[in-house]
């Protein structure tokens, strides 16, 4: 979903911000995010009635007069399909037995502290694995964004809320030099 970036009127992943909370709560404001949360944790049973019995083809309306809203999105798993988990370690570094194998010889912070800028992705790729092996940092970027996808529904999803001109915007804790990888 990468730092949360918003567009009006359509999901982007997009942004500088060191962090997506950080960035949300300056571009939305805290007050208005606290008000939205407790809006939710309030009807949260409800909400689920409700949406449970919606048709695929239910249209949205804004309020005339009342609280602006907004929708976010967080972007991986929920809008795209995350391509790490398919065969990732596989194709890559030729290496069997599943995700489980390459977490077992990968440097579990270097990642954190990509994710956090706490390094660079030159540095991210220089210690991603505990016996500092190379990885063609090229070839990992391009795989993922060869491989990301929108998960299905979403895409038409998300056109139907901004054609309704509900505001949506997306955020992750991706790292925020990845983002354009989404996009």
């Amino acid at each position: 979903a990468h730092r949360g970036g918003a567009t009006q009127g359509r999901p982007s992943a997009a942004s500088t911000a060191p962090a997506s909370t950080k960035y949300v709560t300056e571009h939305v404001g805290a007050a208005y995010l606290q008000s939205l949360a407790q809006e939710c944790k309030a009807n949260r049973g409800s909400m689920k009635d409700r949406l449970g019995s919606l048709p695929p083809t239910a249209h949205f309306q804004s309020r005339p007069g009342g609280a602006s809203k907004v929708v976010l999105f967080d972007v991986m798993d929920t809008l795209v399909a995350d391509p790490f988990f398919g065969g990732f370690e596989r194709d890559l570094f030729g290496i069997d037995g599943g995700i489980k194998a390459l977490f077992a010889i990968k440097d579990q912070d270097s990642f954190v502290q990509f994710e956090t800028g706490a390094l660079t992705e030159e540095q991210h790729f220089a210690t991603y694995f505990c016996d500092r092996r190379p990885v063609d940092g090229g070839a990992v970027r391009r795989y993922l964004q060869e491989r990301y996808a929108w998960l299905p529904g979403m895409r038409e999803l998300a056109s139907e809320l901004a054609a309704a001109g509900v505001p949506l915007a997306a955020f992750s804790n991706y790292p925020a030099p990845w983002a354009p990888l989404v996009e």
